[in-house]
């Protein structure tokens, strides 16, 4: 199981960055908005929350539609689905402990930021909701166009709203803006236990959304 799950997350992150120009893409945008707004420390961090979001969640979304035309076909020589699954997850988990690590060495280097572990710890949690909401949309939806822009609703609309609004809650990326809060203003402001909570309940229903599909014949 160790060996399948290993390998087929190397083949993942593999096939990632094989995709070189759709990848610089979505690493630079973040970098763009975080200097665009770099004057001030707790707008230059949401911006790369926002980045980290929008590229590992759009990342896994794609990795998940091309895993529907691979999957089946790697069942057939034998390998089990959940380790197929267990290897994709794996593989992208990888790139988003290393965005974490680059966009955390940026923020070291250039903010002067209260706590720079609970900012690491607010990109990390992103990186994993992300990749789990992309996860669970490319599950549900086949079409690159839709699933790309329903992961930009999320993303653009967390950005925008007001995170001490009730509604906000409902919203997967609210989990980002706390524990963003938390790191830059003090727990007097943002609280590191409610947005840990809130990224578990995320993460859960993508699970059950995910499990849910994979019970799916993998022939249409």
């Amino acid at each position: 199981m160790t060996s399948h799950v290993t390998l087929h997350g190397a083949m993942t992150f593999r096939a990632i960055l094989q995709r070189r120009f759709t990848l610089a893409i979505l690493m630079i945008m973040p970098v763009a908005f975080y200097f665009v707004s770099s004057d001030t420390v707790g707008r230059a961090i949401r911006s790369l929350v926002f980045g980290v979001s929008w590229a590992l969640s759009t990342v896994a979304f794609f990795a998940s539609i091309s895993a529907r035309q691979l999957d089946p076909r790697l069942e057939l020589a034998g390998w089990k689905r959940s380790h197929l699954l267990a290897g994709r997850l794996l593989g992208l988990v990888v790139l988003g402990a290393l965005l974490t690590a680059g966009f955390g060495l940026l923020v070291a280097v250039d903010q002067d930021v209260a706590s720079l572990a609970g900012v690491l710890l607010d990109f990390a949690v992103t990186s994993v909701v992300a990749i789990g909401l992309g996860t669970a949309i490319g599950s549900l939806l086949s079409r690159e166009l839709e699933g790309t822009l329903v992961l930009f609703f999320f993303a653009g609309l967390q950005a925008i709203v007001n995170p001490f609004d009730t509604y906000s809650r409902a919203l997967p990326f609210w989990s980002s803006r706390e524990l963003g809060t938390y790191a830059v203003d003090g727990a007097e402001a943002g609280s590191l236990v409610e947005g840990l909570t809130h990224a578990a309940a995320t993460l859960g229903v993508c699970a059950v959304i995910v499990l849910a599909a994979a019970r799916r014949p993998s022939f249409d």
